[in-house]
């Protein structure tokens, strides 16, 4: 009689950035899901305040189109937003320009929802990020 091999199920690492509530980042490491929760629950244990946020948007440069676009409602959020939420955005923008779509999260997850609203949607769901519908 055949042996029936039982399939174990192997959680996947993510990478996560971890960065302190100023928005510095610290490091890019590998966790297994849950893992990242019980680090930054030691560390809090510790008195250290970090955040961490998952990078698993695409490795990929955001498409020139795209960027156009981006700084077009960039320009356009100037009439409702503060100036620092106009220098991170540019600073997102910037980002974006030189690295892989995903590493623009580390920044757009300290924004408030009012300034993440000014990123196009492609671009969001580029970096990472899930689209919610009510």
């Amino acid at each position: 009689m055949k042996k029936v091999r039982k399939k174990t199920y192997k959680p996947k690492a993510l990478t996560f950035a971890i960065y302190t509530q100023n928005g510095k980042l610290l490091f890019k490491k590998e966790f297994l899901p849950n893992t990242v929760t019980q680090y930054l629950n030691e560390n809090a244990s510790r008195g250290k305040s970090y955040m961490a946020v998952a990078l698993n948007g695409s490795s990929r440069k955001v498409p020139k189109e795209l960027i156009k676009e981006f700084e077009k409602k960039i320009e356009k959020a100037t009439l409702y937003l503060y100036p620092k939420d106009i220098a991170n955005l540019k600073a997102l923008l910037k980002i974006l320009k030189e690295r892989p779509a995903k590493e623009g999260m580390i920044k757009a997850a300290q924004f408030e929802t009012i300034v993440r609203d000014a990123i196009p949607l492609e671009i969001w769901e580029a970096m990472g990020g899930e689209i919610t519908h009510d």
